[in-house]
């Protein structure tokens, strides 16, 4: 014979397993919407004109070394390009520290944004780093780089490569 009072006791367990259950799944479900919106937000900055524009100023420059790309893109010469180049930098170390603190799913990311990382990162490692020397900032775009190394782990960017650099 089960008494009430037990009865009381387990269902009320059970119930609260359940009622623990369901707000694990809504927590879940709930990241999952605020990656995909944070994501659909990404995508929409990286194919807005704005972006796009700053994106092809960018692409369009040539240089043979550090001191060359200074000579020609330094913020005296050319604050056009130092314009586009911050933008890029600054979005793609903004998706690296996303991805870095687990508030953006690396797989997202390599779905549509990493071609543009790894081949922008190779494009400008020798500047970025470069940069850092010149302004004693070893942490300077460093979300940027931590991207490009989780992406470029992946044998499909192996040969990905800019042909912008001369």
């Amino acid at each position: 014979m089960v008494d009430y009072q037990t009865l009381s006791i387990v269902l009320t367990g059970i119930g609260m397993i359940i009622a623990l259950t369901y707000y694990a799944l809504q927590i879940r479900n709930q990241n999952r919407t605020r990656q995909a919106q944070l994501y659909m937000g990404i995508i929409n900055t990286f194919n807005s004109l704005e972006f796009r524009t700053q994106w092809h100023i960018s692409e369009s420059t040539k240089w043979t070394d550090y001191d060359d790309y200074k000579e020609k893109y330094s913020p005296e010469k050319n604050q056009e390009v130092l314009t586009a180049n911050v933008m890029m930098f600054t979005f793609f170390d903004s998706i690296g520290a996303l991805v870095k603190k687990n508030l953006l799913n690396l797989e997202l990311v390599d779905g549509s944004l990493a071609l543009s990382i790894v081949v922008t990162w190779r494009m400008y490692e020798e500047v970025i780093k470069g940069d850092r020397e010149y302004f004693q900032a070893p942490s300077m775009w460093e979300d940027f780089e931590y991207i490009y190394i989780e992406l470029n782990e992946r044998d499909k960017y192996a040969s990905a490569r800019s042909p912008h650099k001369i």
